[in-house]
């Protein structure tokens, strides 16, 4: 593990935890995602695929 990846995992948990807390909307944590990450909010994807079933 790079220190790059506990870089990622920090802004991934911080961004997480923002948004079950209540201080940020879903719309802001894809936001913050994909302006840390590159991509869209990979939770919400999956989620997506669950209801498709």
């Amino acid at each position: 593990m790079t220190d790059n990846d506990c870089l990622s995992d920090e802004i991934d948990g911080s961004i997480n935890a923002a948004y079950w807390d209540g201080l940020i909307t879903i719309e802001v944590a894809e936001y913050l995602r994909g302006k840390n990450f590159g991509i869209e909010d990979p939770y919400r994807i999956f989620i997506d695929d669950l209801f498709d079933m």
